[in-house]
């Protein structure tokens, strides 16, 4: 039997949401968790930056930053970069003038067809190929 409530929309994440899960403000992050609660899209990208800054300007320990990667990636759909959506990046950074590291990460949300990429760097509202919406999850409404 068919439901007729709506689909929920896929979601991704940028890595500034997944570091402020862990290690944020309060407010940061309770809206961060609770975007990790509806099993969002999280590219390979976004674990080594996370990685890299649990590491470097939190100073976690290997262990502690094991925990919180399994943890991810036991909450996220994790994306591969696919050589298409590489490509993809390629035209993205032309046609919005994004950094090549975001136009990667927007790339695999298109790929896996999420209809809005949370983050809080980028550029709130903008409407990427004409179907994902950046967002960011802490503008004040």
């Amino acid at each position: 039997m068919a439901s007729n409530a709506p689909a929920q929309e896929r979601i991704a994440l940028d890595t500034n949401i997944l570091v402020y899960a862990f290690t944020g403000e309060a407010f940061k992050t309770l809206k961060a968790e609770s975007l990790l609660r509806q099993r969002p899209w999280i590219s390979v990208q976004a674990l080594n930056e996370l990685v890299s800054v649990l590491r470097r300007k939190r100073a976690l320990s290997w262990p502690e930053i094991e925990t919180v990667i399994d943890t991810v990636t036991q909450l996220c759909l994790v994306s591969d970069q696919t050589l298409d959506a590489h490509r993809w990046a390629l035209r993205l950074v032309r046609r919005y003038s994004l950094s090549w590291w975001d136009a990667l990460h927007l790339a695999v949300a298109l790929d896996a067809g999420a209809a809005h990429f949370y983050s809080e760097d980028l550029q709130d509202g903008l409407l990427v190929e004409g179907r994902l919406r950046i967002v960011n999850p802490f503008a004040l409404a």
